[in-house]
């Protein structure tokens, strides 16, 4: 049965770092990040997504993987996501496992490494930890901690 793991955390808390990382075989499969990210008609339907077509295929194959983006910080999103793997699961007559992976919402950490990574976007960047560290309810217990990129923030 394939897993799909959800990352879910604001821009800036180390979700791409943890993609990126050292190694090329994550447990979790292949990784989908900033799942919405470019979608067609800049829809926020799940099956919108520019990496729909490829999830898919992924999971049709017996594969698990891992999609990231930081609109799951919002409940509703973050359901819509989990109902669309459902639907997937049904298309394809497959069984899955959904699993919830958690950055610690701290947009001080947050904004500190946006701001340090120079991305062109920033000023974006920093609006959306604003409005999503709002409504973001992660769990207390079992979140990533948020690394600040230089020790400080």
């Amino acid at each position: 049965m394939p897993v799909v793991t959800i990352l879910i955390g604001l821009p800036g808390s180390g979700k791409t770092t943890l993609l990126d990382g050292p190694s090329a075989d994550h447990p979790w499969g292949k990784p989908f990040d900033d799942f919405h990210g470019g979608a067609i008609d800049d829809s926020p339907a799940f099956a919108k997504s520019k990496h729909y077509i490829s999830l898919k295929e992924e999971l049709s194959s017996g594969r698990n993987c891992l999609i990231s983006d930081i609109e799951y910080c919002r409940d509703n999103r973050l359901m819509d996501a989990e109902q669309g793997l459902l639907a997937i699961s049904r298309e394809l007559g497959i069984r899955l496992e959904i699993k919830r992976v958690y950055f610690e919402n701290n947009p001080v950490a947050c904004r500190h490494n946006v701001v340090h990574r120079y991305s062109r976007h920033y000023i974006d960047e920093l609006k959306k930890i604003d409005e999503l560290s709002t409504a973001y309810k992660c769990p207390t217990e079992g979140a990533i901690a948020v690394r600040s990129c230089c020790g400080n923030g």
